[in-house]
């Protein structure tokens, strides 16, 4: 359950994710060092061969 204030939103688009703020970013999915939390569809718009 996404609980507002306390989840990520995605650096591109603004999406609330489902990565918790507290969560070790080791253990996020889609998040790119450096950058910040991203959404799924902005990780794979971005990080995907392809296929």
């Amino acid at each position: 359950m996404k609980v507002p204030g306390k989840q990520e939103r995605c650096i591109i688009c603004g999406q609330v994710t489902d990565m918790e703020k507290d969560w070790p970013v080791a253990m996020r999915k889609h998040y790119v060092e450096g950058a910040g939390q991203l959404c799924r569809k902005c990780y794979l718009e971005i990080y995907s061969d392809g296929n």
